[in-house]
């Protein structure tokens, strides 16, 4: 267990106790790479520290996200957030030009049911820029690291399916004449039976509905 005890003793704390953020990353990167890894394999990290090291990303970027709004579908489509390619450039260039001749730009009429005077705020708009430019860090961010954990998931899963399948299979067969396996392995028996039974259920349907389209 060197690897073990090397990643728990050379974990970069600010000074509080808690994990800095390039020592973060590099637990996040060993959780998934053991995660992922074959059995027998020597682990990065323990099963208890990726508990409380997912309770600390998810507490993290609730608090990163902390006061920015969550769209629902229908403004999620509608918005008009959607920056183009270049489009931030384009903006900065429009700041620049609001900076350099402010007085052509003291006022802005903005139709919103009626015109409206208001302010052209450069100030704001170029926090709201870098604010973006972080979210968006964090969103690339998260989806890489969303990607490369549904890939441990699926790892992990396909690991431990294919014995546990082997294994139903000779439970199924020796549950006959055994009551005390047949009742344990009950809860198996109904959800691949119910699988089964899907199967088959789409497939009839399937083939009445290419032999409805062929007529």
């Amino acid at each position: 267990m060197e690897r073990n005890s090397a990643s728990q003793t050379n974990g970069k704390t600010n000074g509080h106790g808690h994990l800095n953020r390039a020592s973060m990353r590099e637990k996040v990167k060993e959780a998934v790479i053991d995660a992922a890894a074959p059995a027998g394999a020597v682990a990065f990290i323990t099963r208890p520290a990726l508990d409380e090291l997912v309770a600390e990303i998810l507490a993290g970027c609730n608090r990163a996200l902390a006061g920015q709004p969550a769209l629902d579908a229908v403004a999620r489509l509608h918005s008009g957030g959607k920056l183009r390619a270049g489009e931030v450039e384009a903006i900065e260039a429009v700041l620049d030009a609001v900076a350099l001749r402010p007085q052509y730009f003291a006022t802005i009429a903005e139709q919103a049911g009626a015109l409206v005077e208001q302010r052209f705020d450069v100030a704001a708009c170029r926090q709201d820029l870098a604010l973006r430019a972080t979210l968006v860090r964090l969103r690339d961010g998260l989806a890489a690291a969303l990607q490369h954990a549904d890939d441990a998931v699926l790892a992990v899963s396909e690991r431990v399916r294919a014995p546990a399948l082997a294994a139903y299979r000779v439970g199924v067969e020796k549950a006959s004449r055994d009551p005390a396996l047949r009742s344990a392995i009950a809860p198996a028996v109904t959800h691949y039976g119910e699988s089964a039974r899907a199967r088959v259920h789409n497939r009839r349907a399937a083939e009445r509905k290419a032999a409805r389209t062929t007529k």
